[in-house]
């Protein structure tokens, strides 16, 4: 019989369970039941969400999700300082949509933010592009060309193509919006849309339209036309009331062309013509008319919410030229003479912003006081940022430039 062997360092480790703490199961068990609950929550809110409101769920509102994701290549499209730069293009429309900056070319449509930051960039076809905004939508169509598209910060909305070719458009704040073209039967025909893209009323005419606007809640439609009559070339002022039948007024001008319209904030409106500016009040009642001198060519011209503006050149050989600012009620506030060819025309608040070759000229309306800013020359637009800030636009960059 072996002897028992003594195992020395031997360890008895009893099994007990850890102690638990009730509360703290109590707590936990909570919690499970919470995360079941938001679960359940969260696939009842998301059945819910497609079922009722499907519509919504676009690739507009989609794409507004994921902005400010870097989707697709930005092709020749670069920053550096106070310039963007892009493709060189001789048939270049740009405008200022919401703070953004608009730049549509023949072959391409870019929209980003004055640092440059790109927020939409696509291929386009047009060959005389033209830009037009509001506060709500921006278009863009070909002029004498068959297509428009509507746009919104992030994506493109709809496209319509038409049968004739377009020769206007317009856009209100609240979306609505009006394209200028012509039918078989008819010279010219404006079509109305709703802000949902539907057409809601057309407009024809055997004359030629040369300007159509809304007034600011798109209660009304200003259209401006010309034909000849007796030998003599005439104007029809024509305001409408989307979904009616008449029109509130329409005024006939012999002798005159209509070149520009648009409304007032005080709810009047004023027609530029070849001739003369006449100044309407909300009544469509004529208030006042400013005759041209002889000889006198309107050069620029320009109707903001509070005043109507044109520059003009006092000689036919030299650089003077005038600039005339006027009231809604047709009153001269301003006979300022300044040194250049103009080139573009643009107001902000109570200043005037006149593009010139290699300069930019900035005249108070309040005092009269004039200011130049160098540029460099050839330039093709003037946007107006605010009071202190202008965009120069050249065919193939824009340069920001400080006016305070």
């Amino acid at each position: 019989m072996l002897p028992e062997v003594k195992k020395e360092n031997q360890i008895s480790i009893s099994e007990k369970k850890p102690k638990v703490n009730s509360y703290y199961m109590v707590l936990a068990g909570r919690f499970k039941v919470a995360k079941y609950v938001a679960i359940c929550f969260l696939v009842a809110f998301l059945l819910t969400t497609v079922v009722l409101f499907r519509d919504e769920i676009t690739v507009e509102n989609l794409r507004y999700l994921f902005k400010d994701l870097e989707m697709g290549e930005n092709v020749n499209f670069s920053t550096s300082g106070s310039t963007i730069s892009y493709d060189s293009d001789a048939q270049l429309d740009l405008a200022l949509y919401k703070g953004d900056l608009v730049i549509a070319g023949s072959s391409y449509f870019y929209l980003c933010d004055l640092q440059g930051n790109r927020r939409m960039n696509e291929e386009s076809s047009f060959s005389n592009p033209v830009v037009v905004t509001s506060d709500k939508y921006l278009l863009v169509y070909g002029l004498s060309e068959y297509t428009c598209t509507l746009y919104n910060t992030f994506s493109k909305l709809h496209t319509e193509v038409f049968d004739y070719p377009i020769t206007g458009a317009a856009v209100s704040d609240d979306g609505m919006y009006a394209i200028v073209t012509r039918t078989a039967e008819y010279k010219s025909a404006v079509y109305l849309y709703n802000s949902s893209f539907k057409r809601i009323g057309s407009i024809y005419k055997d004359k030629y339209i040369m300007d159509v606007e809304f007034n600011r809640d798109s209660s009304e439609v200003l259209i401006a036309s010309v034909y000849s009559k007796d030998g003599n070339y005439c104007s029809e002022i024509m305001n409408y009331v989307p979904f009616s039948e008449t029109p509130s007024s329409k005024t006939e001008v012999v002798g005159s062309m209509a070149l520009k319209v648009g409304y007032n904030d005080d709810g009047g409106y004023s027609v530029i013509y070849d001739d003369k500016i006449e100044f309407y009040d909300s009544e469509f009642v004529l208030r006042n008319t400013y005759t041209f001198p002889l000889n006198m060519v309107p050069i620029t011209t320009e109707i903001s919410d509070k005043y109507t503006l044109l520059t003009y050149s006092e000689n036919i050989v030299g650089n003077n030229m005038r600039v005339l600012v006027f009231d809604s009620s047709g009153e001269l506030i301003l006979n300022a003479d300044a040194d250049g060819q103009p080139k573009k025309l643009r107001c902000y608040n109570k200043y005037v912003f006149v593009l010139l070759d290699g300069k930019v000229c900035k005249i108070n309306i309040s005092n009269g006081n004039i200011d130049y800013y160098d540029t460099a020359r050839n330039a093709i637009d003037l946007l107006v940022v605010n009071e202190n800030s202008v965009l120069v636009c050249y065919s193939d960059r824009t340069i920001r430039v400080t006016t305070d």
